[in-house]
């Protein structure tokens, strides 16, 4: 049941996204940042998006802004706009530019295993939004 009713959600974030949200993206492009018109896009647009990608805790407003251009293409049903924005919010969520550090004692052999481990969850990693895959 919370299956279903999440799917729910993120389908009418989408429709609000892609029908409501056009007069907020103008305004945060106006970029009179500090009034009132300007804070209330922004957190209403936010709220959108992140519902968009299942509630994503680094879906922010600081997120919002830097990848506005692209929301906006995405909204308009541009599907590499949707990529893009799923990619940095991906890479916002697993470290910048996927670079995850991590300190290990292992021998070569351990570390070509470790490392086409990663490789291999990468690859099994599927990314659903709306319904498309």
């Amino acid at each position: 049941m919370q299956l279903a009713e999440n799917l729910i959600s993120i389908e009418q974030a989408w429709t609000d996204l892609t029908e409501s949200q056009s007069s907020n993206i103008e305004t945060l492009k106006q970029g009179r940042k500090g009034t009132g018109d300007y804070t209330k896009a922004l957190n209403s647009l936010t709220k959108t998006v992140k519902k968009v990608f299942g509630g994503a805790e680094k879906v922010t407003e600081k997120f919002v802004e830097s990848h506005l251009e692209d929301i906006e293409k995405m909204a308009k049903g541009d599907e590499e706009a949707l990529e893009r924005v799923e990619d940095a919010l991906i890479s916002d969520i697993l470290g910048q530019d996927y670079n995850i550090k991590v300190k290990v004692d292992l021998d070569k052999d351990g570390i070509d295993d470790a490392v086409g481990d990663v490789i291999d969850s990468f690859n099994d990693l599927e990314v659903t939004l709306g319904g498309v895959t």
